[in-house]
């Protein structure tokens, strides 16, 4: 027969490590999530600062991946195409 002062422990134990994980605002689980999210959040914002430099510097290649801006059919758009983003239908 189990103890019972035994499994009141355990189950103190494993109660406060739950509290622990998963208290609203201040568990571990929140703070893991917050954090993925700001690393998604700061890639996508290097992303956007990385095409900004890039356009403003000069060294953007106008066409990829918005369809043929250079009015010649050839290759503008080819890397969105073979990726298959966006609609190149006309």
């Amino acid at each position: 027969m189990a103890d019972p002062a035994l499994a009141l422990v355990w189950f103190t134990i494993a109660a406060a490590v739950l509290l622990v994980l998963f208290w609203p605002r201040h568990g571990l689980a929140v703070r893991l999530t917050r954090v993925l999210r700001m690393t998604e959040r700061v890639r996508i914002e290097d992303a956007l600062k990385h095409s900004y430099n890039e356009e403003y510097s000069g060294r953007s290649q106008p066409g990829w991946g918005v369809g043929d801006l250079t009015g010649d059919g050839s290759t503008a758009g080819q890397p969105a195409r073979d990726t298959g983003v966006g609609s190149f239908e006309r």
